[in-house]
């Protein structure tokens, strides 16, 4: 399976290649890039996603960062 990933706002493009599974679940594929649940927003076909939710083979996701700035 290969997801491609793009981070904002680095405009950072990575892919994941997970050989033998179909699908994987955005914690999963967070956990690979380093991020925690609350640091970011996931987005796939513009609809925000849960950390349950489930990204294919050939997906495009793309990972906002999320700021607090006080």
């Amino acid at each position: 399976m290969i997801v491609r990933v793009k981070i904002h706002p680095t405009k950072r493009e990575v892919t994941i290649e997970k050989p033998g599974r179909k699908v994987v679940r955005v914690m999963t594929l967070l956990r690979e890039l380093g991020y925690g649940v609350y640091e970011v927003v996931v987005v796939k076909g513009g609809r925000p996603l849960t950390e349950d939710d489930v990204v294919a083979d050939g997906d495009e996701v793309e990972v906002y960062e999320v700021r607090s700035a006080g």
